[in-house]
């Protein structure tokens, strides 16, 4: 009989099928490793590479220095200081055992106690009882100290060198140099104007780490050379602006006004040769950046001009024929009731010529001259001047104003606007407008920048005089001249009479427009005028904000105008160096 097969043991079976899935699993583990070899090592190589780059490499910011302003003779307006920031590592620096570094460290105390007069008793308090790995013990320290500081420089101690901005004649022109911010980015004025050519563009430098986690330069390393910021050249002369800004300043003590604005130009060109602002910040510090404070008011500020725009209805009257000088025109006793409103004169005239009524800054007078205009005409003559259109200074801020559009001129409205009421301007465009007869008849644009160039002094840009438009004749400018020596001869101007000075010029006061009401206790003081008047120079603009008491401006803003004049001509300098247009220089036409 024949023997049966026994059947296959079932473990035998099950360590069979173990083996196939050990294998199987080492299989799928293999694919999954070589897969992910052929990641690392040819997909990603770059991205790892790339990595460990980072790790063994340190990119450094290389800052440029931004670029410095300067004033038309040179001097410096604002630049850049280097400084040091002291801070500390408290825990690491305790972990200072060796007697030589603890030596070190002492000294460093008791040197940052003797430069800044901090205690050394605070100093190891911070030590002993901060949680804090950066503790900044002191600011702006001059770069002298930097390599006394270093020779006792320990493990957990900070040197940081810092770039600082800084303006060397602090108040001077800050309105118009404006401010940058802790980044180094300009905020106001010209340094927010010309921030990315004054800026630069950095630079970087790579550092390479060793295996003691030290940072070492290597030539093989790249190294970006950062390009420093442009300089920029004012045509503002710094010994006029400091003029200004005091006699502006002690104006403003003495009529206990709100704040005030001058500006002089040359008529000519164009070129602004002193702008100030009051009342007045230093930019050094930031705690006196206040908003209502750091504005431009000589560009940003609307206002009411009152008679100082008497100029620009005579001029439009003149030059259409409408009147001539010697016309004769009814004061009305200094009452003139137009609808159901009065035009009243503050000095009451009888029957006058319109040139004794331009002198006497009759308000009766010149509604009836401005209402013969007619309105499109006046419109015109009005926007020629550059009324309620930018100037395009190279500021920021700059305000347009607004005027009466042809539309809404009309026959009251019209007799208002004619001595200065019912438009809004701003200095700098009250100033453009008197520069026109004192040039011959042409509107001028004002611009402050001379020149912008680079460190090796490649110019980049020159600034030129440009002539916007003719508005009047040089007959019209040439009465208007005359008309304007008398208001100083003989009218409301005496106040900035100078003896041998031909001065032309005109006061002017308005109510300021409070929540929509023309107020009885708040004005606008103002004067404006150019000199000599043969071959006029220097035009001025002087405007006060509420002046207290005696408001006109026969009375408040003259001799602020007067004290700037006597001041100008008796600095010898200034006339020749800022107020000349050289042979050389041309006018160019629009």
């Amino acid at each position: 009989m024949k023997k049966k097969d026994n059947p296959p043991l079932p473990y035998k079976n099950l360590k069979i099928w173990r083996i196939f899935a050990i294998l199987i699993i080492f299989s799928f583990i293999s694919i999954l490793l070589v897969v992910r070899l052929f990641q690392v090592q040819i997909l990603k190589h770059k991205d790892y590479e790339s990595m460990a780059a980072n790790i063994q490499l340190t990119k450094i910011e290389n800052k440029a220095n931004r670029g410095k302003i300067y004033d038309r003779n040179e001097n410096l307006l604002a630049t850049n200081m280097k400084s040091l920031t002291i801070a500390l590592d408290p825990q690491a620096v305790a972990l200072i055992k060796d007697p030589a570094e603890i030596k070190k460290l002492r000294q460093f105390i008791l040197y940052i106690n003797k430069i800044t007069g901090i205690p050394a008793t605070k100093i190891n308090n911070i030590l002993k009882t901060s949680k804090s790995r950066y503790v900044i013990l002191a600011k702006d320290l001059n770069i002298q100290y930097k390599d006394e500081l270093k020779k006792n420089q320990v493990y957990g101690i900070i040197i940081e060198e810092n770039v600082a901005r800084i303006y060397p004649n602090n108040n001077l022109a800050s309105h118009l140099i404006g401010f940058v911010n802790s980044e180094g980015n300009g905020i106001s004025g010209l340094e927010l104007q010309f921030d990315t050519l004054l800026l630069g563009k950095s630079g970087y430098f790579i550092l390479k780490r060793d295996i003691h986690s030290e940072l070492h330069a290597g030539a093989e390393l790249p190294n970006i050379e950062p390009v420093d910021g442009k300089n920029i050249a004012l045509t503002l002369d710094a010994k006029l602006q400091s003029i200004v800004e005091y006699e502006l300043a002690k104006g403003i003590e003495s009529t206990q006004s709100d704040a005030g604005s001058v500006i002089i130009m040359n008529p000519n060109t164009g070129e602004v040769l002193a702008m100030a602002s009051a009342p007045s910040f230093n930019p050094n510090i930031p705690s006196q950046r206040i908003s209502e404070v750091v504005r431009n008011r000589a560009i940003t500020d609307e206002y009411e001009p009152g008679s100082t725009f008497k100029l620009v209805t005579a001029a439009a009257a003149l030059e259409e024929k409408i009147v001539f000088p010697e016309q004769k025109f009814s004061g009305m006793n200094g009452a003139y009731k137009v609808g159901s409103s009065v035009i009243s004169d503050v000095h009451p005239l009888g029957i006058v010529s319109f040139r004794e009524a331009t002198w006497h800054s009759s308000n009766v007078v010149f509604s009836q001259v401005a209402a013969k205009i007619p309105h499109n005409t006046f419109y015109k003559y009005i926007r020629d001047f550059g009324f309620a259109l930018l100037t395009d200074i190279e500021l920021p801020g700059e305000a347009r104003g607004r005027i009466p559009t042809p539309t809404e001129m009309n026959s009251v409205l019209q007799r208002w606007v004619g001595f200065g009421y019912g438009i809004s301007a701003t200095p700098l465009q009250m100033l453009c407008a008197y520069c026109v007869p004192a040039n011959g008849g042409n509107l001028i644009k004002p611009y402050i920048i001379k020149s912008i160039y680079d460190d090796d002094g490649n110019i980049l840009y020159q600034g030129k005089p440009k002539i916007v438009r003719r508005v009047i004749s040089k007959e019209t400018s040439d009465t208007l001249k005359d008309l304007f020596t008398g208001i100083v001869e003989n009218g409301t101007g005496k106040a900035v009479r100078i003896k041998n000075l031909k001065i032309a010029g005109k006061t002017g006061t308005s109510q300021q427009l409070v929540r929509g009401v023309y107020s009885k206790s708040e004005y606008n003081a103002s004067f404006v005028g150019f000199f000599p008047v043969d071959n006029p120079q220097i035009a001025i603009i002087v405007v006060l904000d509420n002046p207290k008491g005696n408001y006109y401006g026969g009375s408040t803003a003259a001799p602020i105008f007067r004290n700037i004049v006597l001041r100008i001509i008796t600095s010898s300098d200034i006339l020749a160096k800022s107020a000349i247009l050289s042979s050389s220089e041309k006018v160019s036409s629009p």
